[in-house]
Order: structure tokens, then sequence, then C-alpha cells
């Protein structure tokens, strides 16, 4: 799947980075983005994991293939 959106940072749990789509639906991103910073817009190529756990439980967990400021 691909999904274009907003990263977002937030400070739970020892920190998560988000993936925040158009439509205000949110994917917990893992692994996380490296040399990028909460605001940019990217493209992401990944799957969700069906059984994904995390400690911040802050959104489905989306396993990054690809990542891409657009």
């Amino acid at each position: 799947m691909t999904l274009t959106g907003t990263l977002r940072w937030v400070d739970l749990e020892g920190g998560t980075w988000l993936l925040v789509g158009s439509d205000g639906r949110q994917h917990q991103l893992r692994p996380a983005p490296t040399g990028y910073a909460s605001g940019d817009r990217v493209e992401i190529t990944g799957e969700t994991e069906q059984s994904g756990v995390s400690f911040q439980m802050a959104a489905p967990i989306l396993r990054v293939r690809n990542i891409r400021r657009v």
C-alpha cells in the first residue's frame, strides 16, 4: 500500500512517529524514519502489521518499505 501524509512526532512512552493522512487516519511507523522532521509531507510504501504491538499503541503499525518527500 502507498500512503501520503504528514509526519508527526508524538512524545508518548518514549516517542513515536506517525503518518497523518489528509483524511485524518494515522499510522505508527516502524522502523522510525531518519532524516525527516515533524511536519514533512511524505509518501510511504509499506504494509500494516495485523498483530503489531508497541508501547505507544498510538495507531495501527505501518511497516515502512520506502519513504520519500513529496
